[in-house]
Order: structure tokens, then sequence, then C-alpha cells
């Protein structure tokens, strides 16, 4: 059965996801026709970073990566995501190339083994699709993640909320959401000690 694959951002060292889709940790969802979403990211292998220095995390060098393949289970409050498109690969093909992929226990490097960079292979190299471009979009539930504006319709008229159930967004490093601003995250590498080894685009700021 063929999965729908979507890229969803989440917010560094925190448990909710962002708008922003420069700064922030990239993981690779799957949807099946039941309704049921699996995941592939690259995380931290070691448990603990903290007797890494500072400079390691300046010089973009990092802990040893994993990568994983499982059911996902959504955070609560609104995801931030962009489609990606259909894949006929099913869930033991997925987990054979992560498995077997050449990032598989090696170490983190800011500039070209993370999380992004990883995610973008996977979709590039193993799906064989399109990485996405333009807007960010904004569902208010999993169930509202979708590839067209087609889909985003029929989801929202099953819905008893007025509000749409998907938007999209500015994909800019700040953007406006309810009347705020929202700006980029400053890069402070002491707090890079949990799994979110991915960074993104740093900014120096």
């Amino acid at each position: 059965m063929p999965l729908k694959v979507f890229i969803i951002y989440k917010r560094l060292w925190r448990h909710e996801y962002t708008d922003d889709d420069n700064v922030s940790h990239h993981q690779l969802i799957f949807k099946t026709s039941k309704g049921h979403f699996y995941y592939t990211e690259l995380t931290n292998a070691d448990e603990s970073t903290t007797s890494t220095s500072t400079l390691t995390y300046l010089s973009g060098i990092g802990p040893r990566v994993k990568l994983t393949f499982g059911k996902y289970d959504f955070f609560r409050g609104n995801i931030y995501y962009k489609p990606v498109g259909i894949t006929s690969k099913n869930k033991e093909q997925i987990k054979k190339y992560v498995d077997e992929h050449r990032s598989q226990n090696t170490i983190y490097d800011l500039w070209s083994n993370n999380c992004q960079h990883y995610v973008k292979s996977v979709i590039k190299d193993f799906l064989k699709l399109e990485y996405p471009s333009g807007w960010v979009q904004m569902a208010s539930k999993p169930e509202n993640l979708t590839l067209d504006p087609s889909e985003s319709s029929s989801s929202s008229e099953s819905s008893s909320s007025s509000s749409s159930s998907s938007e999209i967004i500015s994909s800019s490093p700040a953007s406006a959401r309810g009347g705020r601003w929202l700006s980029t995250p400053r890069f402070d590498p002491s707090r890079i000690l949990r799994n979110d080894v991915c960074f993104g685009r740093p900014h120096f700021a």
C-alpha cells in the first residue's frame, strides 16, 4: 500500500513543533492508508553528551548519530510540516534502508551530517521524490496532514471547528503568528545536551 510522506519541523530541545524550517529538527513522517504514522530521523546515539566540550560543538562536530524508524506519536499542539509526496516503498523496505544507511553510527557534523542532510537523502536517494520547497503548512491534528489543498478541504468539512484545519504560513526565519513576531532562536552550544543534535543552518546571532 502506498505511503504519504511529510517533513515535520520540531523545535530544538522542546516537545513541540515550529514553523521555522531552517533552525529545527527535521523528521520524515509516513502516513498509511489506515491513518497510522511512522517516522525516521537522525538522533544522538549517545545517551549523554555532557562530556563533550563547547569548543567541539562550535566546530560543528558532535556525538555519534543514530538513525531510527518506528511508529510515531505526535506532540500536542499545532503541527508544522511540508508535504513531500507518495511512495510505493513499504515499512520493511524503509526500515532496511534506515538500518543500512551510510550515516548510521557515524559522527555528527553540522555541515555535512545532520538531520536535514539525512531527511533529504531519504527523500531523494531512496524514495526518488522531489525535496519540497515553498511554504510550511500547519495542521491542528495529525489526521489533517495533507498532500494538496483538496485533501485539506475534505478534512476540514468533517471538523466541527469553524477554523481551517490546515493553513499555509511563511517559511522565513521570522514569521507573524497570533499578532506576535517569532524570531529565529539563538545558537547556544551549552544547551546541546539532548537527543536533538541537529541545528539546521546555524544563526550565530
